[in-house]
């Protein structure tokens, strides 16, 4: 039912305090978390491309409300002309669609999408020029908004809950990775990954730290298997 699966924008910044993220790593040991008010579940598989998470459908019934992100990379195999804007802008368009009737076939809907930017040399993860990066980013936000809003059109053809997206990254990738980011992408709300747990102070610095030139929502930090935590800013 689209009415719970809907929550207003306002509440991505409240007061949530443990927020948890959990996708296809998480297949074994989701259940031990519990139900829980609100979370944020993956999409795809990890390391992005094509690639179904295989229980979306089961860690989605672990929370009352959820939203939604999506691993990525640019190129991925499935990117044709991948060194062109034209190429960057179709693959964008196209992954947006699977994503969101991927999310469909496994009953998932909802009106925010994360988009998670992070990698580089080493990590498995590739990515391709700054423009390239920010033409695939940017189809990919359109596409999602468009596919997803379909959803949430009622018989009338009115828009209920109008779609929104964020980019979740690191300080060092999302500028490594888009350039300097600010301002391309609309000051999109941003979910920073920091790495180790923060002192106070430094969660009050991260919440204000202006990632994409947006506001920050969440600031997430690692603390073991199964799970990261993150802070509602």
């Amino acid at each position: 039912m689209i009415s719970s699966l809907f929550f207003p924008l306002t509440s991505l910044a409240g007061p949530l305090d443990n927020v948890i993220d959990i996708s296809s790593p998480q297949c074994n040991d989701y259940s031990s978390i519990g139900h829980r008010s609100f979370g944020i579940v993956g999409v795809n598989n990890a390391q992005g491309d094509f690639d179904a998470n295989p229980c979306l459908s089961q860690e989605i019934q672990q929370f009352s409300t959820y939203a939604l992100y999506i691993d990525l990379n640019y190129p991925s195999s499935h990117c044709p002309n991948p060194a062109t804007r034209e190429g960057a802008v179709a693959c964008g368009k196209n992954l947006g669609k699977w994503e969101v009737y991927q999310a469909a076939s496994q009953h998932a809907q909802s009106n925010f999408w994360w988009f998670d930017v992070e990698g580089g040399p080493g990590t498995g993860i590739s990515w391709s020029t700054n423009s390239l990066d920010q033409s695939f980013l940017a189809a990919l936000a359109l596409s999602v908004v468009h596919y997803e809003d379909i959803v949430f059109t009622n018989s009338d053809g009115v828009l209920l809950f109008g779609t929104q997206v964020g980019y979740y990254s690191t300080k060092d990738d999302w500028p490594s990775i888009t350039g300097n980011g600010n301002g391309w992408d609309h000051n999109a709300p941003a979910w920073l990954s920091v790495g180790d747990q923060p002192s106070s102070s430094e969660l009050n610095s991260d919440c204000k730290y202006n990632l994409t030139g947006g506001p920050d929502y969440y600031v997430q930090w690692y603390v073991g298997s199964p799970i990261d935590v993150d802070i509602s800013c």
